[in-house]
């Protein structure tokens, strides 16, 4: 198993996750926006850090904006693979879901 493989089927599982969330949101025939970039108006904080990128926000029924993060917990099946980079000298471990055998 490499670190690609892997982080591919983490980011497949994630967007499928996220895709399942807006599709609720759009049936519900909700106004949204996703992925949205928001500058806070602050001059006092440098760029880029004033910067907040919102997964969705979405028009609540009395009219206010509802701003959401998608967090997806880890595969009930997960392990812990750790990988060696010797020639940096350092060592990083990779929560996945299993691997059926």
């Amino acid at each position: 198993m490499s670190v690609v493989s892997i982080i591919s089927a983490e980011r497949e599982r994630y967007t499928a996750h996220f895709e399942a969330i807006v599709a609720g949101i759009v049936s519900s025939g909700s106004s949204h926006a996703r992925e949205l970039l928001i500058s806070i108006n602050n001059e006092a904080i440098p760029y880029p850090y004033r910067y907040l990128r919102v997964d969705l926000i979405e028009k609540a029924a009395d009219g206010s904006n509802q701003l959401s993060e998608v967090w997806l917990d880890p595969p009930h099946n997960f392990e812990a693979t750790v990988f060696s980079l010797a020639r940096l000298g350092s060592k990083f471990t990779l929560s996945h879901g299993a691997q059926p055998k």
